[in-house]
């Protein structure tokens, strides 16, 4: 029982980890475009993600949560030129974001 409640909180912490999040989308979206070939896989660096974050908010997190519920939720691509609307519609959860927060060097 313990560790099945240790297992429960560490499995919500790391889903509300938006560096997390986004390693395991590197992980998860290749599947859903593979067909289509519609996007190119997404690239994942943890240490420039843990640096772009440190200015974020926690609305800037919302935000970044919001974008990778967005994502998950895409179906397999079937036909690219809906799947690329789908993906950029998700895409407008980030538009909201503070400067700085996410920013690439």
């Amino acid at each position: 029982m313990r560790v099945t409640l240790l297992l429960a909180v560490c499995l919500a912490a790391c889903a509300a980890d938006p560096c997390a999040r986004a390693e395991q989308t590197t992980v998860d979206f290749p599947a859903k475009i593979r067909a289509c070939q519609a996007i190119a896989p997404p690239v994942f660096d943890a240490t420039t993600c843990k640096a772009s974050l440190a200015t974020c908010t926690p609305a800037d997190e919302a935000a970044i949560a919001s974008y990778f519920d967005c994502l998950d939720k895409l179906p397999v691509c079937t036909v690219a030129s809906d799947f690329t609307a789908a993906v950029l519609a998700c895409d407008n959860h980030m538009s909201a974001l503070s400067a700085g927060c996410f920013s690439q060097p």
